[in-house]
């Protein structure tokens, strides 16, 4: 593999801090992990919109960090948008030609690169993001409000300071694994007693420190909060 320009080097470098300083409110220092996944996604973009989404297209172009932050900008003045809308209002502001299936994948880039949420996964447990759904009905879905604690979760909870990975491991045979998608976090797949832990902490302190900077309380309906 050959070596970056300098001068790509340096624009990769200033992609990355706007990327930062626009998502997370924060310089990207200590976010390797984070990048890791922000880079992986673009890179593959153009082939998703190829392969994966439709076979048949001749022509692809890969999405870039202007085209994600035009897809953020899109979700956060309005998340009451649909998908659909939010391409179609993405099409409008882009300034070159793409595909809608191209447009839809860089929205979905989009809301992993904010929020940390796969939004293309869809199984039992997690709905994608549907074409006729709002922004704020999908994040809200996707970290549901518990009903209420039953005695067995207000006990386990009251004695938490004891409940140690280790006892988990040698007790109860259970395996953990990282997940980039923040509505796994401490889901457990009984079918294979694995733990999944979201593992992007860096992530998590930035976004936690631009709520409080900004006077953020836990009442905070979603609406408000995504505009962040």
């Amino acid at each position: 593999m050959g070596k970056r320009r300098p001068n790509a080097m340096a624009e990769h470098t200033d992609a990355r801090v706007e990327v930062a300083a626009e998502l997370l409110g924060s310089a990207p220092r200590h976010l390797e992990s984070y990048f890791k996944v922000y880079d992986g996604l673009l890179a593959r973009s153009d082939v998703c919109v190829l392969q994966l989404e439709e076979p048949g297209l001749q022509e692809a172009t890969r999405s870039t960090y202007r085209d994600l932050l035009a897809a953020a900008k899109v979700l956060r003045t309005d998340s009451s948008l649909t998908l659909n809308q939010a391409v179609e209002k993405l099409s409008i502001e882009s300034n070159r030609a793409q595909s809608y299936l191209q447009l839809k994948l860089t929205i979905m880039i989009a809301v992993r690169c904010m929020l940390m949420l796969d939004s293309t996964v869809g199984d039992r447990l997690w709905d994608p993001w549907q074409a006729d759904e709002r922004f704020v009905d999908f994040v809200s879905k996707s970290f549901p409000k518990p009903l209420g604690l039953s005695g067995r979760t207000s006990q386990a909870m009251g004695d938490r300071k004891s409940l140690k990975a280790w006892k988990l491991g040698t007790r109860s045979g259970i395996t953990f694994k990282g997940t980039d998608n923040l509505a796994q976090h401490l889901y457990l797949d009984s079918t294979r007693s694995t733990l999944y832990l979201f593992h992007h902490t860096t992530f998590l302190r930035a976004q936690l420190a631009r709520l409080q900077e900004a006077g953020f309380g836990k009442e905070e309906d979603v609406f408000t909060c995504l505009r962040m």
